[in-house]
């Protein structure tokens, strides 16, 4: 958290960074405890700000689906992050038929992880996904 702290606000940084950031930070959820949580809210707060700013039609379907995955995994440590929500659902909605099997299955996961917290996404994005998953099995 201490380099993305320090990196954050370059103008340099960009949706691989933060899609990075927050996936490692996943990765690591151990680590992340309250002192570190409370340290580093800033940080966890820019780092969300910045990728908000940065999801665009333009975003990958690998940096939502680490963002979706990696959101559901941090959901009770990192608040912060749950304001994504939308804007991810958005997202992977313009990305659909872009989404690796891998990719659209991680998004699944992920809104069947939260289903008890954010039904909505399980109701938004899923059948998207499902329908084009299922499209190409029939190529």
């Amino acid at each position: 958290l201490r380099i993305v702290a320090n990196m954050i606000d370059s103008p340099m940084v960009n949706m691989v960074h933060v899609s990075t950031a927050i996936h490692r930070l996943a990765r690591l959820r151990h680590t992340l405890d309250d002192n570190t949580e409370r340290d580093y809210a800033a940080t966890l707060d820019n780092l969300a700000n910045k990728t908000e700013t940065l999801l665009d039609d333009r975003t990958g379907g690998q940096a939502i689906a680490n963002i979706f995955w990696a959101t559901a995994k941090l959901w009770p440590r990192a608040p912060m992050l749950q304001r994504l929500l939308p804007t991810l659902s958005h997202s992977s909605k313009w990305v659909a038929g872009g989404f690796s099997p891998r990719e659209a299955s991680n998004i699944i996961w992920s809104a069947a992880s939260l289903r008890k917290v954010a039904p909505q996404l399980a109701e938004e994005v899923v059948p998207t996904l499902m329908e084009q998953l299922l499209c190409r099995t029939e190529e």
